[in-house]
Order: structure tokens, then sequence, then C-alpha cells
């Protein structure tokens, strides 16, 4: 009875850490992309934790809940003409919740305990912290003109499988693009001109219980 009780466990709960490298669409980072600029972007790397729960469908569809500490998300722009100087740098910091839709894509990997699963989903974001920095003596900061919440899409793809009777771990990526512009505009510098999104792809480890 307990063999079949856990396999057809409908909840699991556990703990996720997601290691990131992330970045921010602004219209600096379409500049540094140009083979003729003289800026080089850098994009930001983080680690995030958190805890996790998925509620099992069916055997195909399952839903994954995540709510994430330390998900800082930033980008760094440096100037090659002058002595590589930092001229303007940006990192927020969030407590993330995100919601994916899963499917496994395979049935059966060899056995049924094992799944490759690729997932659509929504994430929303509260923002704890925001740093500016640059090296110009006469930079304009916008610490004060971004919102304090990030919205967005989420894409995912795993691989799954027991390692025990209760335990179940996850491996994977996920791809995460904000959809609102985070910035709201500054004395003279009007909202649509410095368009802020967010960006991050990370590798994901889970490990859940099944209760």
């Amino acid at each position: 009875r307990n063999q079949s009780s856990n396999a057809n466990s409908k909840w699991m709960i556990g703990a996720k850490v997601s290691a990131n490298a992330t970045s921010l669409i602004t219209p600096l980072i379409y500049q540094t992309t140009s083979s003729e600029s003289a800026l080089k972007g850098k994009s930001g790397y983080n680690l995030s934790f958190g805890i996790s729960s998925v509620y099992s469908i069916n055997t195909r569809s399952s839903i994954s809940i995540d709510l994430m500490m330390n998900d800082r998300k930033s980008f760094s722009v440096f100037d090659l003409a002058n002595s590589n100087a930092l001229r303007r740098s940006t990192e927020f910091s969030f407590i993330t919740a995100s919601g994916l839709y899963k499917r496994n894509v395979l049935k059966s990997i060899g056995s049924e305990k094992q799944q490759l699963n690729a997932g659509l989903g929504l994430f929303g974001s509260v923002r704890t912290q925001i740093h500016e920095r640059s090296d110009n003596p006469n930079f304009l900061s916008f610490i004060d003109n971004y919102k304090k919440y990030d919205v967005g899409l989420n894409l995912g793809v795993d691989y799954s499988f027991d390692i025990t009777k209760r335990i179940r771990l996850f491996t994977g990526l996920q791809y995460q693009l904000g959809v609102i512009n985070l910035f709201n505009g500054a004395n003279k510098v009007p909202a649509s001109s410095y368009n802020t999104r967010t960006s991050a792809l990370g590798f994901n480890v889970a490990a859940y219980y099944k209760l």
C-alpha cells in the first residue's frame, strides 16, 4: 500500500537552487552588440534559492509553484574608449513567485519513474533592493525611477527521476523574460526612451519529498 501511495502521490514539496545568467534589456544593450560600438556589456550572475511544490494533474501533466529568494537581475556597460570605465551598472534584487504548467514530452525513458518535461508559465516579482553605479561623476542615476515589481513569462525544460520511494530529483533549464517596462521615466527622460525589461537563464536543481 505504501509503495502504491508514493507512486500516486499528487503533491511534492521541496527545495530549489538556481544558478542564473541575467540581463537587463535596455537601449544600451543594443549598442553593445554593434561591432563598431565603443561600449561593452556584461551580464550578471547569481545563485537564487527557495521552496518549491509540484502538483501532478495526471501521469503526463503537472503544475510547479516556486518562491525564490535572492533573485538578482543586472547588467553593466563599460566604455572602451574611456579606459574601460564603468558607464552604468544596474542591479535589481527580487523575491519571485512563479508557476509553470509542465507536460511530460516523453511518456517513458526506460522507466515510468523518469520524465522529461517542457513547461510554460508566468512569474511575478517584488523588488527588495536596487543598486546603480558608474565611474562617471556626472552620472544620471535612475534609482528612484523604477517600478517595484516585475511580471513576465517562464519557459522551462527539466528531467526528473526518483532517487528513493519518497524523494524525487529535478534538474533543468528555465528562461524568464519580463514583459513590462520597469522604467517609469525621469526628468527629461521619458519611460519609452529607456525601456527596461529583465531576462534570465538559469540551471535548476530541486529535490522534492512526496507527501
